[in-house]
Order: structure tokens, then sequence, then C-alpha cells
């Protein structure tokens, strides 16, 4: 069984319209700040196939909150949840259809362009990394997507954006399953089902750091990667019979 949630990367350059505004200090509301009126986004103005996708070149940004970061993406993920699980093929229609047209996307990687006047940890060009909670409007297959301030945290300078932009999501799938749910203590033995996926591949190294006994179902070309990421076992469930 694969893990759910794959991640493929786009890059993004940049078209759009800033106009500069000066004053005392450097954040949006209390000093220099760039504000991004209209950005380029890819648009779902109904659920369907990948056809009813639009990219327009006017989407609004909307203003900041106090605790919101404007990030200028430099690389996004597509994950299944917005492709043909949840937004295009109509999954999550009750929640999102009197909202549509939506911005899809969960996972950005860029820099921050500007920042709400109650961001402390975050500031202009610093090079980030964050995702989306699942049910998020505004999404980030866009120039200029907007977090909050804890759905960000630094780049690592060894991470190439379109690397950093494909952990998020899959990465805090996983650790909310071993954490919130699971709530794995070291010493544990943990076996993740679909370790080949972002979210299973995630999972067994996040296990492994908390110091349990990690076993993994995959396909036969992951098994050295869950090997090397920690894993005491890596069984490959397509040519193996497996019981537990």
């Amino acid at each position: 069984m694969r893990s759910l949630f794959r991640s493929k990367q786009l890059q993004f350059s940049t078209t759009d319209h800033i106009k500069h505004l000066h004053s005392p200090s450097n954040k949006l509301g209390f000093g220099i700040r760039t504000v991004v009126t209209t950005s380029r986004a890819v648009l779902l103005p109904r659920f369907g196939s990948a056809d009813v996708l639009e990219v327009r070149d006017d989407v609004r940004v909307p203003d900041l909150k106090p605790n919101e970061v404007l990030v200028r993406a430099r690389a996004v993920s597509v994950n299944p949840l917005d492709t043909r699980v949840l937004m295009r093929a109509g999954y999550g229609r009750s929640l999102f259809e009197s909202l549509l047209p939506l911005i899809l996307g969960r996972d950005v990687s860029g820099e921050i362009a500007a920042v709400g006047h109650s961001v402390q940890t975050l500031k202009v060009g610093q090079e980030v990394f964050g995702a989306l909670h699942p049910t998020a409007i505004r999404g980030t297959y866009t120039d200029y997507a907007i977090l909050s301030e804890d759905q960000l945290t630094q780049k690592p300078a060894t991470l190439s954006h379109v690397e950093a932009s494909a952990i998020p999501f899959a990465a805090l799938t996983a650790w909310r399953a071993l954490k919130s749910t699971a709530r794995i203590t070291k010493g544990q033995r943990v076996l993740v089902v679909g370790g080949g996926g972002a979210v299973g591949y995630s999972a067994v190294q996040l296990a492994v750091a908390a110091g349990c006994v990690v076993s993994a179902t995959c396909e036969s070309e992951s098994i050295d990667r869950l090997l090397a990421a920690g894993a005491e076992q890596a069984l490959d469930y397509t040519s193996e019979v497996i019981s537990f």
C-alpha cells in the first residue's frame, strides 16, 4: 500500500503589481511595506478535471492580518489532496462549493515579502517554507501566498526551494499521526504502512528520531531508502506475505 500523499514540485517566476509605502519601521502597518495588490494564481472555478483549472494574472492579494506573512513563492508542491482527492474531484464539495473560486495548494517555499505587525519571529527577506491547513481557501498556487506566522519556519540553506516545498504538508501529516494520535514514545515498536510515499517516508524518519524501532511496508524500489533512513525492517508487500 502506498502512502496517500505524493508530491511533485512546480516553480514560479513572479509577475505582479507592487507599490511601496514608507513610514518609520519595517513591518506591515508600521513602516516600509511592500503591498502586493494582485498576482498570478491557479484558480479552481468549479469542481472537475484538470481542464477546469485557470491561470489568472490579476488575482487580488488580501491585506495581511496582524499574525500573517506574505511569501513570494519560489516553489510549491502538488498533493493528491488538491488534485484528485479533495478539490478537483469535488470531495470537499460540501465545505468548499459555496466558496468557489479557490486557489489550490498547501506547501510553499520562498522569501518573505511583508509581515503583519504582530509577527515576531520572521522578517522581510528571510527564506522560509511551510504549509497551510487542509481547509484553507486561498492556497499556495500563486506568486504571493499568505500564511500565518506559526505555519512557517526558516528554510535551511542546504535545501533548495523545490526540495523544501516537498516537505511540510506530508511531514506534518506524519507528525500529527505519530504524536497526536499514536502518541509514540521512545523504545516503542512502530509499523509504517506505505513507507515509500511522502507521508510514510516522513513517518519513518520522525519515528526513528523519536527513538522508536521502526518497520515499514513498501515496494522493492524503496527498501534501500527506508533502511538508510533508519528503519529496522523494510518489507516488500508485493512479494512477501506479511502477517501481524
